[in-house]
């Protein structure tokens, strides 16, 4: 009993190692941030997420769990936006609600990834987000990181 435990948390903990080396050492198992923080960079643009979604960005805390994800909370004199992963459309999205039919006020930010495991927590998600301004736009200076 206690050899196949043993040989258990062995296989474990090397599927671990070669999922780190195998995507640039996101960790499987590592836990999701508590706290994370979405920002872009002002390009002086009207056609940018810092002026039609400024009210998205900023510090984001991990608030429970939705489809297999953990999703975030902003809270502020604005209202309260969610950061969260929708299964049905594999993406992450910021927005003034999780549940139900989005509207375009809904809605702000995303990032369309493929559903793969790796990209579990929205920190993981490197590249490709998206603001929504009459259409989505993509933002290659959106970033999430853990703060």
């Amino acid at each position: 009993m206690v050899g196949n435990k043993f040989n258990f948390l062995v296989t474990l903990a090397l599927t671990n190692i070669l999922w780190n080396v195998v995507n640039g050492g996101v960790g499987l198992m590592a836990p999701c941030c508590e706290r994370v923080k979405i920002s872009a960079e002002y390009t002086g643009f009207i056609n940018s997420a810092t002026y039609s979604q400024d009210d998205k960005l900023g510090i984001y805390i991990k608030a429970g769990e939705i489809n297999n994800r953990d999703f975030y909370i902003k809270e502020d004199s604005a209202g309260t936006r969610y950061l969260f992963y929708r299964g049905c459309t594999k993406e992450w999205l910021v927005g003034t609600k999780m549940e139900g039919t989005f509207g375009r006020r809904d809605l702000g930010l995303r990032n369309k990834v493929t559903g793969e495991l790796r990209y579990r927590c929205p920190d993981f998600v490197k590249s490709g987000w998206q603001f929504l301004q009459d259409e989505w736009y993509d933002d290659d200076t959106i970033t999430v990181e853990c703060v």
